[in-house]
């Protein structure tokens, strides 16, 4: 009987060490093609990279034409405003 355990206790360590094995294998492949797309994305995000960068740069010139506007605007205020109060 005590046969039977043996050969039945190194079938179980094979199938553990099988499994093992196969875990291994597939986290191996799924690390590998995590880092495939990965590398594949690249230029996808370089790509979206320049594009933000573009993005900012039109909003800080929009924002640098808005300030000039108002500033502009103030200023014709503020000369209407001593013009008001000249004559009166």
């Amino acid at each position: 009987m005590s046969d039977s355990q043996d050969k039945s206790t190194e079938s179980g360590d094979a199938a553990r060490t099988r499994w093992v094995d196969d875990m291994q294998a597939a986290l191996d492949r799924t690390g590998d093609a995590i880092r495939t797309a990965w590398e594949a994305s690249r230029e996808t995000r370089m790509s979206a990279l320049e594009s933000a960068k573009h993005a900012a740069q039109e909003l800080g010139d929009a924002i640098d034409k808005g300030i000039a506007a108002a500033k502009d605007r103030w200023a014709a205020d503020q000369d209407a405003g001593d013009a008001t109060a000249e004559e009166e």
